[in-house]
């Protein structure tokens, strides 16, 4: 599964393969559940660029960090906001099954305000 959202003028699809997750993975050095339970950090600006840089690597495989953080200040200076963008993209992580266990277990959710809360 996966979901767009418009960054400069174009429409990129966010989509966590295996290969994604394990690269966020291996730079948090912790699993993906662990990493999403980090309710101090994960909404972030560094979190979100690594989570956003992830997602779209399958479509642009030679994307860097850097450049994922360019695309999300054009995302912020266009309206976006970091917990609608993390909703997107935890939605995408859910629908790939990726946390689902998490999720049917209760432990994330988001709230009516986009926070990721228990």
């Amino acid at each position: 599964m996966m979901d767009t959202i418009e960054i400069k003028d174009r429409l990129r699809t966010i989509k966590y393969p295996n290969t994604s997750v394990f690269k966020i993975e291996n730079i948090f050095d912790k699993s993906i559940t662990n990493v999403l339970s980090d309710q101090d950090r994960i909404m972030g600006v560094y979190y979100t660029t690594i989570f956003l840089w992830a997602g779209l690597l399958h479509q642009e495989p030679h994307l860097t960090i850097n450049k994922a953080s360019e695309y999300l200040d054009n995302y912020l200076d266009n309206g976006g906001t970091i917990p609608k963008l993390f909703e997107i993209m935890f939605k995408v992580l859910q629908e790939n099954k990726v946390i689902a266990s998490m999720v049917s277990e209760g432990q994330k959710e988001f709230d009516d305000e986009g926070e990721l809360g228990n």
